[in-house]
């Protein structure tokens, strides 16, 4: 049984305001302590995460360095990384009070940018690191090695490297290969590769991959979409393994088929 359930929601938005305070005082009528003070929510059994799947992955980075479980609730349009939909919150919650739940380990990524000028900067992501031009719509050169061996060097628009779980996002509109979330590996991904024989790559986790902004003008680096570094011609980014992993938590038993099924549906936008 959980004592103490973390809240993040995005307090912009009203519906999700309104659903934080319904939840507050169904937990609290169960004697179920709520906090939903950031700071307070690494000492939490579980972090409830109100949003789509851009929330979800804001807390991963932020909350996953403490080991905190994380239950996704869709207030989205596709929230893949979400175990919960709206229409079952409480029957859900009523699982999750109970400690009837399991929780599944997420692979993440370390990236660190390397300056000419020595300055380095790292940040972990759970879904993709992401090499790409930035505003002026011109192709960049990259140069990309696995563990110090030269890759591939192409024009292109940029390039994803991905965990399983990224593999359903900008990897798989970039033509990556979809991969259960719960194999190890990094997903390489070219995004428009202005050549015949960039192809995407799977490969071990323990790689390391190098990615130079080789020749440009306008280039950046981003982290699960969210923080976004400039880099300047000379610059790489190094990406593992991170030594941190997300950990959701399963309620449903639902499998990673039945997930696609229902996500990725060929009337998805209609």
């Amino acid at each position: 049984m959980i004592k103490t359930l973390g809240l993040v929601f995005n307090e912009e938005k009203p519906a999700a305001s309104k659903i934080a305070l319904e939840i507050i005082a169904w937990m609290e009528a169960r004697r179920v302590k709520v906090v939903t003070d950031p700071s307070a929510c690494s000492e939490a059994d579980v972090l409830v995460v109100l949003g789509g799947d851009g929330t979800l992955l804001r807390a991963a980075r932020r909350f996953s360095p403490q080991g905190v479980p994380l239950l996704g609730v869709n207030l989205g349009r596709l929230g893949f990384l979400a175990e919960i939909e709206l229409a079952a919150l409480y029957p859900s919650l009523e699982k999750l009070v109970r400690g009837d739940y399991t929780l599944e380990e997420r692979m993440m990524l370390q990236g660190t940018v390397v300056r000419q000028n020595g300055e380095n900067f790292s940040a972990i992501a759970l879904n993709d690191v992401v090499v790409s031009r930035g505003n002026i719509s011109r192709i960049i050169a990259l140069d990309v090695a696995v563990s110090g061996q030269s890759l591939f060097s192409y024009p292109a628009d940029g390039i994803v490297i991905s965990t399983p779980t990224g593999s359903t996002a900008y990897s798989l509109s970039a033509g990556g290969p979809v991969v259960s979330p719960l194999v190890k590996a990094m997903v390489i991904s070219p995004v428009c590769p202005h050549t015949l024989s960039a192809r995407p790559m799977v490969v071990d986790p323990l790689e390391v991959l190098d990615v130079k902004f080789a020749r440009g003008i306008d280039c950046v680096v981003t982290f699960d979409g969210q923080e976004i570094i400039e880099l300047s011609p000379g610059d790489y980014v190094r990406v593992g393994r991170a030594s941190i992993v997300t950990k959701l938590v399963k309620l449903s038993g639902r499998s990673f088929a039945e997930l696609l099924r229902v996500k990725l549906k060929d009337n998805l936008h209609d």
